[in-house]
C-alpha cells in the first residue's frame, strides 16, 4: 500500500470509530450533565482532572517512547511491552497510595466526593496496562478504533441504564472507571493472542533507560496536561464543591476536548511516520499533508464554535447556558491547540522532547500567573482566559523551535485555508442571524467546508476513490 493510501486508510479507520465513540460520549455527557446538575457534574470533572496528574506520572512518556522505538524496530515489541507494563504497575501502587493520602488529609470535601476521587483513581491502574501505543506503532489503527468505540458504547449504555437521579454521581464514576478497565483488559487479550503472554520482569539497566528517556518526554506531556487541567483543579479548590461554575466550566472543557479530537486522530496516524522519517523530502511531504489537515480543521472548528456557541450550550439545558460565553473564549484556544499539535508531535517523534518541554513550561508559567489572579475575581471566565493565553505562548515557542529544526513552518497554505473557513462559516452564520435557523446553519457550514476544499483541491479525491476500490 502506498503512502497516501496508508494515511487515508488509517485516517478513515480512526475517524469513523473516534467520531462514533465521541458521538456516544456527547450524548451521554448531555444526559449526565442534565441529570446530575452543575454541582455533581462538576465534582466528577474535578475528580477526573485531579487524577489525570497521577495517571501521567505513572505512564510518563512511555507510550510515546514505546511507539517511537517499535515503529523503528518491530522486533522489539515484546521487550518494550513487558518492561513498560512492569514499571507502570509498580508506579501505580505508589501513585494510588499518594492519592489516598491527598484525598483523606488534604481534600476538604464531603465523604461522597472523596469516594468519587478514589473510584476515579482506579483508572491509574487501567492506564498502566493500556497498550494502545503498540498498535499505533504498528499502524494498525483499526484495533485502536475498535477499542475507542467499545469504550464509548460501554459508557453510553452504563450511564443511560444506571444513572437516574442527581445523587448518582458515584454510580456514573464507577461506570466510567469500569469501562476503561474492561477496554484495557480487552487490548491485553488481543495482544497476548498475537504476541504471546506478557511477562513481568525488571531489567534494571533497561528500566533505567526507559525511565530516563520517558521522563524527558513525560515531563513535556505533564506540563501540557498541567496547564490544560490546572484551570479545572484551581476552580475546584478555590470555589468549593457546591459552586455550579465547576460543572459549567467542566462541560465547556469537555466540548473543547471533543472539538480537538481530530488533532488526536491525526497524531495517532502520523506519529509513526514522523518517527521513521526525520529528515529529507519524504518528511517534508508528510509534514505538508499533516499541516494542511491540521490547519483546515483548526480554523474551521474555531470559527464554528465561536459562531454557534449559544446553540451548543442550549443542548444541555438552561442550567448550562453560561457555557456559551466560556466557549467563545475557548474557540480561539481550539485554533491554538491545532497549531501547537502540528509542531509538538513531530518534535517528540524526532527526539526533541526537551525543546517541547521548554515551550510548555513557559506556557504553564503564564497560565499559573494569569489564572491565579483572574479566577478569584472572575471565576470560570478567568480560567478560560488563562487557558487561551498559555496556549498562545506555547504556539509561538513551538513554532520557533520547529522552524529552527526544519527551516519552515509549512504555513504557505494557511491564508487559503483561513479564507475557505470564513467562506464556509458565512452561509451558516447568515442562516442563524437572519433566518433564525442555527442548526441548519451548522449543517450548511460543514457541507460548504467539504465543497470548498474540493474546489480549492486541498485534498485529492483520487486518493479516496483508490482507497474505496482497494477496500
Amino acid at each position: 500500500m502506498n503512502e497516501k493510501r496508508r494515511i487515508l486508510k488509517n485516517l478513515v479507520s480512526m475517524s469513523v470509530a473516534e467520531f462514533a465513540s465521541k458521538g456516544l460520549q456527547f450524548f451521554y455527557t448531555v444526559y449526565l450533565a442534565a441529570i446530575l446538575g452543575p454541582v455533581a457534574f462538576g465534582n466528577i470533572g474535578f475528580a477526573k482532572s485531579h487524577v489525570a496528574f497521577y495517571i501521567l506520572a505513572v505512564t510518563l512518556g512511555m507510550d510515546t517512547l514505546g511507539c517511537r522505538e517499535v515503529a523503528s524496530d518491530k522486533s522489539s515489541i515484546r521487550k518494550y511491552v513487558n518492561s513498560i507494563i512492569t514499571i507502570r504497575l509498580g508506579l501505580s501502587f505508589i501513585a494510588y497510595l499518594i492519592l489516598c493520602i491527598v484525598v483523606f488529609f488534604f481534600l476538604n470535601e464531603s465523604l461522597s466526593v472523596k469516594i468519587i476521587f478514589l473510584i476515579a483513581g482506579t483508572s491509574i491502574f487501567s492506564n498502566a496496562i493500556l497498550i494502545q501505543w503498540v498498535y499505533q506503532a504498528l499502524e494498525r489503527m483499526e484495533i485502536i478504533a475498535y477499542r475507542s468505540f467499545f469504550m464509548g458504547l460501554l459508557n453510553f449504555l452504563g450511564i443511560f441504564i444506571l444513572v437516574r437521579k442527581p445523587d448518582d454521581a458515584l454510580i456514573a464514576m464507577i461506570v466510567m472507571s469500569v469501562a476503561l478497565l474492561v477496554n484495557s483488559l480487552w487490548m491485553l487479550y488481543i495482544y497476548t493472542k498475537e504476541f504471546g503472554p506478557i511477562k513481568l520482569n525488571y531489567d534494571s539497566k533497561f528500566a533505567k533507560y526507559i525511565i530516563r528517556i520517558s521522563f524527558s518526554i513525560g515531563m513535556s506531556m505533564f506540563v501540557v496536561m498541567l496547564y490544560n487541567s490546572l484551570d479545572m483543579n484551581m476552580l475546584g479548590f478555590l470555589l468549593g464543591s457546591e459552586n455550579p461554575q465547576k460543572g459549567i466550566y467542566y462541560l465547556a472543557h469537555n466540548l473543547l476536548i471533543m472539538a480537538v479530537l481530530p488533532s488526536n486522530i491525526l497524531q495517532s496516524v502520523f506519529f509513526p511516520m514522523f518517527s521513521q522519517n526525520k529528515t529529507g523530502p519524504k518528511m517534508h511531504e508528510i509534514m505538508k499533508r499533516y499541516s494542511m489537515i491540521n490547519f483546515t480543521l483548526g480554523c474551521f472548528l474555531s470559527l464554528a464554535i465561536f459562531v454557534f456557541s449559544t446553540e451548543i450550550a442550549a443542548l444541555f439545558g438552561d442550567k448550562y447556558l453560561a457555557t456559551a460565553g466560556i466557549l467563545k473564549y475557548l474557540s480561539l484556544t481550539i485554533l491554538f491547540i491545532f497549531v501547537s499539535v502540528n509542531y509538538f508531535s513531530p518534535l517528540i517523534a524526532w527526539g526533541l522532547e526537551k525543546k517541547a518541554l521548554v515551550a510548555n513550561i513557559f506556557g504553564l508559567i503564564i497560565n499559573v500567573a494569569v489564572i491565579s489572579v483572574l479566577i478569584p475575581k472572575y471565576g470560570m471566565y478567568g480560567a478560560a482566559i488563562g487557558t487561551m493565553f498559555s496556549e498562545g505562548i506555547v504556539v509561538v515557542l513551538l513554532s520557533i523551535y520547529f522552524k529552527r529544526q526544519t527551516g519552515t513552518l509549512f504555513m504557505g497554505v494557511l491564508p487559503k485555508i483561513a479564507l475557505i473557513s470564513i467562506l464556509a462559516i458565512l452561509p451558516g452564520a447568515f442562516l442563524k442571524y437572519y433566518f433564525h435557523l442555527p442548526y441548519w446553519g451548522i449543517v450548511t457550514s460543514v457541507v460548504m467546508l467539504i465543497l470548498l476544499n474540493m474546489v480549492f483541491k486541498l485534498f485529492n479525491i483520487k486518493d479516496i476513490k483508490g482507497f474505496i476500490k482497494e477496500k
